[in-house]
């Protein structure tokens, strides 16, 4: 009797999660939020390209790229619009998430759909009137759970599930596996951007993960510094300006295929 009311309970969820899934609202909201993370990630290359050729422009990460839109007379108005997409682009996420038959293929939604809300965390601090660094705020957070029981582990931990989320990121980019995100091929040029694009965000997730990592193990904080000190980590290393400037090409590219993906993915 409790199995059935709970088989029962579970499709009326389901049916819930896929009616506002498929509302016009959640769809273009959620379109609305890839072209919104693609600003996101184009104003992290120009950062990066600043960076590079010597330039002090402010953190190559996501509170950066919305501190540098906020500078401008229209950025707020812009941002309340990236940040209604990119929580609905989370919401469609997780209605995935409830809709999928098997915990297995939950995991990827749940992600993203947390993926999404960071995202989206710094405009809203901004918005608020809280001013938000992301790198300081990750070397605070790395601190706080390293003086706790475990502490070290666990931080371990994050850094070694940043640096794998950033091999996927290069496999998938490689192996061209995003395509499977889409109604239909977008043609050459598009999968180009896609390829490189998913790559060069990988090799930056990869630094970051490291450099977390390497946080819990030393106890150092000031080496977890996100996405700004993988790219300044690069650029300390020989030929690092060069390197550090085909990341930002490759998040250029990113950016692109994000708008790609808002017209051809499947929401």
């Amino acid at each position: 009797m409790g199995s059935g009311k709970s088989e029962r309970v579970s499709a009326e969820v389901k049916g819930h999660a896929t009616n506002v899934g498929e509302s016009r609202v959640v769809e273009w909201g959620a379109r609305a939020g890839y072209v919104a993370s693609g600003i996101v990630h184009l104003l992290i290359a120009w950062i990066a390209f600043s960076l590079a050729l010597g330039k002090r422009s402010g953190e190559a990460d996501q509170s950066g790229a919305f501190r540098a839109l906020a500078s401008h007379p229209a950025g707020k108005v812009l941002m309340v619009a990236m940040v209604v997409g990119l929580v609905l682009l989370a919401v469609w996420q997780i209605t995935e998430a409830v809709r999928a038959p098997e915990w297995k293929q939950k995991a990827k939604p749940l992600g993203k759909f947390v993926a999404y809300l960071i995202l989206a965390a710094p405009a809203l601090s901004l918005l608020t009137s809280h001013q938000t660094n992301s790198g300081s705020q990750t070397q605070q957070t790395t601190r706080t759970v390293l003086s706790m029981p475990g502490g070290k582990l666990l931080v371990v931990a994050a850094g070694l599930l940043v640096l794998g989320v950033g091999v996927y990121h290069v496999y998938k980019g490689w192996k061209r596996k995003f395509l499977q995100d889409l109604v239909e091929n977008p043609g050459r040029p598009a999968e180009r951007l896609g390829m490189v694009g998913y790559v060069a965000k990988g090799v930056a997730l990869v630094v970051a993960g490291g450099l977390l990592g390497w946080a819990g193990l030393t106890g150092d904080t000031g080496q977890a510094r996100g996405l700004d000190g993988a790219f300044k980590a690069v650029l300390a290393v020989s030929f690092g300006r060069v390197l550090v400037m085909a990341m930002a090409v490759g998040f250029v590219c990113f950016a692109a295929y994000c708008v790609v993906r808002a017209r051809f993915g499947r929401v």
